[in-house]
């Protein structure tokens, strides 16, 4: 499983993690991340071509305005502080919309110099959100270069790795572990990452439809290091490989809940135990969901959906149908995650597909094709979707060759999420 596309913070389509495969060359100090071009007072093309020199370097934060370096540090803190809410934060962030360039040099000196996984998880979002644009297209040269000093620290590099994953450019997991101190961090870190729900729901949905593309010598050493980890949250993962039709991975995940009695997995591994095509793996979870019924704890309320929550099912009258489960993305920019399930007569789900940033629009758009295509559309309440859900679940698991890929196990993480 590669490392960094793990520690994305926020998910994006594989295609994107897997357009070009590069190597990284160390930089020597002596050229300096940050060193390099002292700020102009021309316009922003001349700053843009000063940031793109061959020499990879950004102009240095100290060379900015007082007053910029005190805002965006300003800025920088406040996002670090776990309290501050979504809407907060995007308030925060949407006021420095139009100036990227402008706060760029001190983002970057505090993604290079933040010790506290707050803080660089701050900045690590914020400079995500500036990837269409044109600070976005001049960081990928200097987070490489970054990423191979000594000097920074290695939860640094993770953060780094992840955002070129994120622009297209990923390292390999060996070039990376290559200027690491300790590479086990690495994978740690990662997981931890992906599975922290202040990352947003993608980037959990969009690892959980990867997952169903990887073989077993890749799945397995990633249940092994779930359950190493230690962590409940890691049921997000979990959960999903336990209905894999491959049965050494699915009781390989099952005995790893079971490790971390992880028990708000409770329902889906219920699934698995009275549905999984395979014996072994329906006793085993069978023992497992027992027990992680009695550790969860009395008087426990099952986590409410998601804010937002919108679900639509169209039906045609051969017993086809298709559900819209959207929720908004996670940095309320008003654009919308988005899961489609297309299940197949008998509630069997024959085709999935999770996407990001998409507006309310374009989903309007998708249901004017299926109305023209000669489907009835109405909302669907959460009480009667996760029914539907669960029947299409315990019919697809039945079914193994539909089973076998795993993307649109995702629905869970938006209407009955774990965290």
């Amino acid at each position: 499983m590669n490392a960094q596309a793990l520690a994305l913070p926020h998910g994006r389509p594989k295609e994107a993690c897997e357009a070009r495969q590069h190597s990284t060359t160390p930089r020597s100090r002596a050229i300096g991340i940050r060193a390099g071009f002292e700020r102009t007072e021309d316009d922003n093309a001349r700053y843009t071509s000063n940031m793109t020199n061959t020499n990879g370097a950004p102009p240095r934060s100290s060379s900015l305005p007082a007053s910029t370096n005190a805002d965006v540090h300003a800025l920088l803190s406040a996002l670090s502080d776990p309290s501050v809410s979504l809407e907060r934060a995007e308030t925060l962030m949407a006021a420095w919309d139009g100036r990227e360039l402008e706060a760029l040099p001190t983002a970057f000196a505090w993604l290079h110099d933040a010790v506290a996984e707050d803080e660089i998880h701050a900045v690590t979002r914020l400079l995500l959100r500036w990837r269409d644009t044109d600070a976005g297209r001049v960081l990928p040269r200097v987070l490489r270069a970054m990423v191979g000093e000594a000097e920074v620290g290695d939860l640094n590099k993770i953060a780094a790795a992840g955002l070129l994953a994120v622009f297209g450019e990923p390292l390999h997991d060996a070039d990376l572990a290559a200027y690491v101190q300790d590479p086990g961090a690495v994978k740690k870190a990662a997981l931890r990452r992906v599975l922290d729900p202040r990352q947003g729901r993608l980037a959990i949905v969009n690892t959980i439809d990867h997952l169903a593309e990887r073989e077993a010598e890749d799945l397995l050493p990633l249940i092994d290091d779930l359950a190493a980890l230690g962590e409940p949250m890691g049921a997000r993962l979990l959960a999903p490989l336990a209905h894999h039709v491959d049965p050494e991975i699915a009781v390989s995940a099952v005995a790893a809940l079971d490790q971390l009695a992880a028990w708000r997995a409770g329902p889906a591994i219920a699934a698995v135990a009275t549905n999984h095509p395979d014996e072994g793996v329906r006793t085993q979870a069978a023992l497992t969901a027992r027990r992680l019924d009695a550790a969860r704890p009395s008087a426990t309320a099952a986590r409410p959906p998601l804010d937002g929550l919108a679900i639509r099912h169209a039906r045609w009258e051969d017993g086809r149908s298709v559900l819209l489960i959207s929720a908004p993305n996670h940095d309320q920019s008003g654009v919308r995650e988005l899961i489609t399930l297309h299940l197949a007569p008998g509630e069997i789900i024959a085709e999935s597909a999770v996407l990001e940033r998409v507006a309310q629009a374009s989903i309007d758009e998708v249901e004017s094709t299926l109305t023209e295509a000669g489907a009835r559309i109405e909302d669907a309440p959460i009480d009667v979707a996760t029914e539907l859900l669960e029947r299409a679940t315990a019919h697809t698991l039945r079914a193994p060759s539909s089973a076998s890929s795993m993307g649109w196990l995702a629905w869970r993480e938006l209407v009955s999420p774990m965290v």
